[in-house]
């Protein structure tokens, strides 16, 4: 450009997300990780010191917050990196309870009510798909989603966003196709609701939580188990 080489690069950190050109996450990721499972360090030094209400505020003020960074950018990251993702939040469960890894992850996470990351993320994606929904992002983001086409039949799906047609399972996984999708499955009084208050209020639900709560939980606890990640359940 301009008589000046262009020098390639094969990865790029915009805004604290590094992008790849292979268009994986594994090293933004992996950096976050590494930051997180530090301050997890940290947390285990003062667990005889600080009572669990305080552990648990260090937790979701201190190292929670690294974990879900740009989350709706990156979670079509691979099955494997979000099963590191999540053994974090398990090790910091443990130590804000006092626990030992003999303890059962599901008995733990339902005596500190926590919600699974994995389900944090996608609580995530559907609250930023209805701002975009409802005119309340830039209207380059409301511009990429498909407009719904008329028909003269009085079809139950009407009121669905059509779904972009996808050719890679990495684009299928991307923000926009997988969000839509899940958009599409909830119930039309809950996409339909006025406020963003009322709309994160019904994602909250505790039945649809928990059904995705003991699944998720189910489907770490086997990865792990395959892997041999650090953390054992």
């Amino acid at each position: 450009m301009d008589g000046h080489i262009i020098s390639s690069h094969s990865e790029h950190k915009h805004l604290g997300l590094t992008f790849s050109q292979d268009g994986k996450w594994g090293s933004h990721i992996s950096s976050y990780l590494n930051k997180a499972w530090q301050r997890i360090g940290m947390l285990r030094s003062m667990k005889f010191t600080l009572n669990r209400s305080a552990l648990e505020r260090m937790y979701f003020s201190t190292i929670r917050p690294l974990l879900e960074y740009a989350d709706v950018v990156w979670n079509n990251c691979t099955n494997e990196l979000k099963t590191q993702i999540e053994s974090v939040q398990i090790e910091a469960a443990r130590i804000v309870c006092g626990a030992t890894k003999l303890c059962s992850i599901e008995k733990l996470m339902q005596e500190l009510k926590w919600e699974t990351l994995e389900s944090r993320r996608n609580k995530h994606k559907l609250i930023l798909f209805f701002k975009i929904i409802n005119n309340r992002t830039p209207s380059y983001l409301t511009d990429l989603i498909p407009q719904q086409t008329q028909s003269r039949y009085n079809l139950r799906n009407a009121s669905n966003i059509p779904l972009i047609p996808c050719r890679t399972q990495l684009y299928s996984n991307s923000y926009f196709p997988s969000t839509i999708r899940e958009w599409n499955r909830l119930p039309e009084n809950l996409r339909n609701v006025d406020s963003l208050e009322s709309f994160k209020q019904g994602l909250n639900k505790p039945s649809r939580n928990h059904l995705h709560y003991i699944a998720y939980i189910r489907e770490v606890r086997c990865f792990i188990h395959v892997f041999g990640y650090r953390v054992v359940l």
